[in-house]
């Protein structure tokens, strides 16, 4: 998958565990969708001739390991829930089911060779496509509930409260930064590899075009929810100075 369809299904993820354990408090939606690309770290390695991508970061072995890790972490040392914990190393685990059902991924890495897929092209407009109407439910999410009004968003009707997907705390805002900085250097990464603008530009090709409108919209769904996240704890702050207000 590119990194837009690992941090919208990592959102997807979390929005799905909350509404069916309602959790309202203690998950970072950002800092999620930050945990889901780290894998991908070997992008950068692999420029620097360091560690080819999709190798150590993307095997079975290490992402049970991190995955593992990342819910004991979350689970004893930060003193989570189970399903917080559970939340936070799905996200990162997600990305390797991701990468075997978009294109190929040998998850023997590096003490076997046992190529996995299930026959969806990485790239292939089936692929592009799947992550356009992946981040078409996640915005309609988003843009759903911001648009609601406060007196009457605080919380659904399972008991998810608006103010745990739209928490702004200083966690989520470096998420957010990494997020937003991590997108823009994954597509300029991926354009640059596949020499991909001059064809966009010359050819009008159908799956480069798609690319790109993709990570276009991504980006600015990601600045409207943490637009709409800011706008939230602002008001969420001033109902709490409120005497009577919770």
């Amino acid at each position: 998958m590119f990194l837009v369809g690992h941090a919208v299904v990592a959102f997807l993820i979390v929005y799905i565990v909350c509404r069916i354990f309602k959790i309202n408090q203690g998950v970072s939606f950002a800092l999620a969708m930050v945990i889901v690309i780290i894998p991908d770290i070997d992008i950068v390695t692999q420029s620097l001739g360091i560690m080819p991508h999709k190798t150590f970061t993307h095997s079975l072995i290490v992402s049970a390991a991190v995955g593992g890790s990342i819910f004991l972490v979350t689970r004893l040392g930060f003193k989570q829930t189970f399903a917080v914990a559970m939340i936070y190393s799905l996200a990162y685990v997600q990305h390797l089911i991701a990468d075997i059902v978009i294109g190929t991924l040998n998850i023997l890495y590096p003490i076997g060779n046992l190529p996995v897929s299930i026959g969806i092209a990485y790239g292939s407009l089936t692929h592009i496509i799947i992550e356009i109407l992946l981040l078409a439910i996640a915005a309609w999410i988003i843009v759903g509930k911001a648009f609601r009004s406060i007196d009457n968003s605080t919380e659904d009707d399972n008991g998810m409260a608006t103010s745990s997907l739209f928490q702004f705390s200083v966690t989520d805002k470096i998420s957010y930064i990494i997020l937003i900085v991590s997108l823009i250097v994954s597509f300029g990464y991926i354009l640059d590899g596949l020499e991909s603008l001059p064809r966009l530009i010359l050819d009008t090709d159908l799956e480069i075009a798609l690319f790109v409108l993709l990570h276009i919209a991504a980006l600015m769904w990601v600045f409207f929810m943490m637009l709409a996240a800011r706008r939230y704890a602002a008001i969420f702050k001033r109902r709490s100075l409120i005497p009577g207000k919770q």
